[in-house]
């Protein structure tokens, strides 16, 4: 059985619209969501103790 305990730097939920970064800096996203929560699951995977810091 694994325990896993947040802590209060943990995000619970994250999204965001690139719509306003288009408009207001013509910037366009090059990626899709699940490249995003790919490379997002390789890193978690590879660091699981998170970054670290000395």
């Amino acid at each position: 059985m694994f325990l896993f305990v947040s802590n209060e730097v943990d995000i619970a939920s994250c999204y965001a619209s690139a719509d306003k970064a288009k408009a207001l800096l013509e910037w366009e996203a090059k990626l899709l969501i699940t490249d995003v929560c790919q490379d997002t699951w390789r890193w978690q995977s590879m660091n699981s103790q998170g970054y670290n810091i000395s």
